[in-house]
């Protein structure tokens, strides 16, 4: 009779897909026949764990069972911070099929560990309040008792309890957060979709008293940043350097970073969140942002190295007999020639930059600073590899937005046009040069064609060349047609070094006609 109602039982267990079996039975001599009912019920899930038909019914059993869903996932951090090891957290993974997975993050010590093994519950209920973990680690065995407490753990490190307070460990948040992918993300650059080391070039908004400023941040894969801010106007361009933290919802993203660094013996700490075209910095802790433009163009790069050309070697001893321009000699180097820039005209900026382009011109430029005429006019300086300048450009002599006026040259030296023909006249009767030639033939028809394309090439100029008698040096008087939005031109005065003067020299004996030609 007894073993005919423990199999009855046993079958309507099974049946009914579940292992919950509330016995409450007062005769002493069924315990042993509980436990062979235990015994069966374990195997029997055993058994199903092994068939991959029978996964799905094992899992819904023990959703049954316990009150949670699978994979149950929490993360626990320390009631304190250990000397050793730092900001410690752990993340359990409990899965159907009695696996489980811990990872064990101890930042200033062993980094990320794993262990893996089986979990069973030991609770006296339905409830997940009370778990026995068994893995193996370095040969050995080890059995852990988590015991849930609202919020709290209570970790028995290899079932030892109340023995060495050491492996009592109280766990005092279980929350929602991933604490152990968030330390990760946090130290392993790896995995963040960017290539290290990682720079933001920044411009913000306009300040009195600064001009537009630039901001250049670099993250390195250690960790590590460092930071340039300039303001063009006051040009102190002190590096600060500090540590950064990706704090990105998804590690793998680069979209918000907390960084601290120290100046004037303070910490601050700061927080960037990066936007597609923008990035919003929060400095210290403010509510509000400071908003940053992205940019393409490194300007501090180009202001720094713009700086130290200007201010390298600037009392090399200058070769005037190479002759130049007025106070500007071609063994000058930019430094020397900046130096006078700021004599004639210091509120004028002396510089290399490309508005347009992220990429240097191959010349520095001061805008309307010298006097001609009793006009500002701008001028150009092109250096070349020794440190000196191949060619000094006094520009727009004269200039015409709307003209459409032919080259005649019905005299030898007359092109109609009033201000060039003045200037090539005092120059060309002048005791100081000497004429090489008038524009050829072939520049007057290029310049009256007024085609599009030699006006973009370049090729639509006419050029009066004369020589300096003392230096041998080349001037080129140049009147070139132009097409902002109507026809126009535009007329340069181009004074060459003496080493540029050789190379012209050279290029206008290969247009010369010979007796070959005919």
């Amino acid at each position: 009779m007894f073993l005919r109602l423990l199999f009855t039982i046993f079958f309507i267990g099974l049946s009914s897909n579940s292992y919950a079996l509330k016995l409450k039975l007062s005769v002493d001599g069924l315990k042993d026949g509980l436990k062979k009912v235990t015994e069966e019920l374990e195997n029997k899930t055993s058994d199903s764990e092994n068939s991959e038909d029978n996964k799905e019914e094992v899992s819904n059993q023990i959703e049954q069972i316990i009150n949670i869903e699978f994979p149950y996932v929490f993360n626990l951090k320390p009631k304190q911070k250990s000397e050793n090891c730092g900001d410690v957290n752990a993340k359990y993974t409990f899965y159907k099929n009695y696996n489980f997975e811990l990872i064990y993050s101890c930042p200033n010590g062993s980094g990320d560990t794993s262990y893996t093994g089986i979990w069973k519950n030991i609770s006296n209920s339905r409830d997940f309040n009370e778990i026995l973990t068994t893995y193996d680690f370095n040969g050995k065995t080890y059995n852990d008792t988590l015991v849930f407490s609202g919020n709290s753990v209570e970790i028995f490190w290899n079932s030892k309890k109340n023995v060495d307070p050491g492996f009592f460990h109280k766990i005092t948040s279980k929350g929602t957060l991933n604490n152990v992918v968030e330390v990760i993300s946090k130290t392993d650059t790896s995995i963040i979709d960017v290539n290290f080391p990682f720079t933001l070039n920044l411009e913000g908004q306009w300040q009195e008293g600064c001009g537009t400023p630039s901001l250049k941040m670099t993250f390195s894969s250690d960790l590590s940043l460092e930071f340039i801010y300039l303001c063009p106007e006051d040009p102190k361009t002190t590096p600060y350097k500090g540590k950064w933290t990706n704090i990105s919802d998804d590690p793998k993203e680069f979209d918000n970073i907390s960084f601290d660094y120290e100046f004037e013996g303070k910490t601050y700490s700061n927080e960037l969140r990066n936007d597609i075209y923008s990035v919003y910095i929060y400095w210290n802790g403010s509510d509000t942002s400071d908003d940053w433009r992205k940019s393409e163009v490194d300007n501090v790069a180009k202001f720094l190295q713009k700086e130290d050309t200007i201010t390298a070697n600037v009392n090399k001893e200058i070769d005037k007999s190479k002759g130049g321009y007025k106070d500007f000699y071609f063994d000058m180097n930019i430094s020397q020639i900046n130096q006078e820039i700021k004599k004639i005209c210091p509120e004028q900026e002396f510089t290399n930059e490309n508005p347009y382009s992220s990429e240097n011109f191959d010349f520095w430029y001061a805008d309307f600073c010298i006097k001609f005429g009793g006009e500002n006019k701008s001028i150009k300086f092109y250096p070349n590899n020794n440190e000196t300048i191949d060619k000094i450009i006094l520009m727009n002599v004269d200039i015409s937005f709307d003209s459409t006026n032919y080259a005649t040259y019905f005299t030898k030296d007359e092109s109609g046009f009033a201000k060039y023909d003045e200037i090539v006249g005092k120059i060309v009767g002048s005791n100081r040069f000497e004429l090489v030639r008038y524009p050829t033939a072939v520049e007057v028809e290029n310049f009256n064609s007024f085609d599009d394309l030699k006006i973009y090439t370049g090729d639509a100029v006419m050029n009066t060349i004369v020589k300096n008698i003392e230096t041998n040096n080349l001037v080129y008087l140049q009147i070139r047609r132009t097409k902002p939005n109507n026809y126009g031109y535009e007329f340069d005065l181009i004074y060459l070094s003496p080493s540029a003067s050789a190379s012209a020299i050279e290029d206008e004996k290969g247009k010369e006609i010979s007796d070959d030609d005919f």
